[in-house]
């Protein structure tokens, strides 16, 4: 199977808002408001806690290679290290200290 076609009829994760919510607060250190948003083949959060511009919480297709989400976070991290003053989301780190946190869906 090629990188794309493993996509065809790839439905994102299926989380409810409050599995979110307890991800972005267990993992991730955030708490506040979730309103999803849009994904072809993941399932996206945006989250509000009242002081900063807000959080996106990106829970990631199971068919995702893993290579390809190093390379997304490394890109973030390349941009606020080289152009910080650009408008482009800022990667943050679990509370263990990695980028990404693996958790199992009810799908």
């Amino acid at each position: 199977m090629d990188s794309a076609s493993k996509f065809v009829g790839a439905h994102p994760p299926d989380f409810s808002v409050a599995d979110a919510r307890q991800i972005a607060e267990e993992r991730f250190g955030v708490s506040g408001s979730l309103m999803p948003l849009w994904g072809e083949r993941d399932q996206n959060f945006t989250v509000s806690d009242g002081v900063h511009d807000g959080y996106v919480l990106k829970i990631s297709n199971d068919r995702e290679d893993p290579a390809a989400l190093d390379f997304q976070i490394g890109a973030l991290q390349w941009l606020a290290r080289h152009a910080p003053g650009l408008p482009v989301p800022r990667v943050k780190p679990t509370r263990e200290g990695p980028s990404i946190a693996r958790v199992t869906g009810p799908n």
